[in-house]
């Protein structure tokens, strides 16, 4: 590798680090949007005193399925949020001539996905993140299967999650399936104590270590 290759490589990674760090503290800042929103939510739609003997009413029960909706729209779209800052932190990369193993993956995924060129190459790499792009809209989910399809292609492995957090994300997408879906009747009575712990000591703390590990994108 010649001196004048160096200095270009050695640029391209000094302006990469600062894309990336941008790109976190966009993120961050998002979060903290995020925090306060269902700080919000919890606020206005949970109840504050215990059921009475014939549980939470019809309105307190309405009113808790509702935060489970919004909030569970609220998390769906962070998630993607994040997924397109990381994408186009891959793509500054590129451009800056620094090869990502997330780019790797990401022209892999194109491949398997939509019978891609696979190559390296100014036009396979266009159309494999636009077409990563188009996918993160169609996620539609927090469970397991749709934070896979979001982050495995970016070069996220499994153990990059913690096994509680997607459990919890997984219940989490349940319940809210059965509020959006299943009549009054026949929904799950939930338990709001429980949702807030879970949202407020399981999953969003967790949200942040997402954000760290794109930062961390090679």
């Amino acid at each position: 590798m010649d001196s004048r290759t160096e200095q270009n490589l050695g640029a391209g990674y000094r302006q990469l680090s600062a894309i990336g760090a941008t790109r976190l503290a966009d993120i961050l800042r998002e979060l903290t949007g995020v925090r306060r929103r269902l700080a919000s939510l919890e606020r206005l739609l949970l109840p504050v005193s215990p059921p009475g003997a014939s549980g939470y009413t019809t309105a307190q029960q309405d009113n808790i399925s509702t935060y489970v909706l919004l909030a569970h729209a609220e998390l769906e779209g962070f998630l993607e949020f994040c997924a397109l800052e990381a994408v186009e932190i891959v793509e500054a990369a590129w451009r800056n001539q620094v090869r990502m193993r997330a780019l790797c993956t990401l022209i892999f995924f194109h491949h398997s996905q939509a019978s891609g060129e696979y190559e390296i190459s100014e036009k396979t790499v266009v159309k494999a993140l636009n077409f990563y792009r188009s996918t993160v809209g169609t996620s539609h989910g927090i469970k397991v299967k749709n934070l896979y399809a979001l982050f495995l292609p970016l070069g996220f492995v499994h153990t990059d999650f913690d096994e509680t957090w997607l459990a919890t994300m997984n219940s989490f997408g349940s319940t809210r399936g059965d509020s959006a879906h299943n009549w009054m009747k026949t929904r799950l009575r939930i338990n709001p104590d429980d949702v807030k712990n879970d949202i407020n000591n399981i999953i969003v703390p967790e949200l942040r270590s997402i954000a760290l590990r794109i930062k961390k994108l090679r």
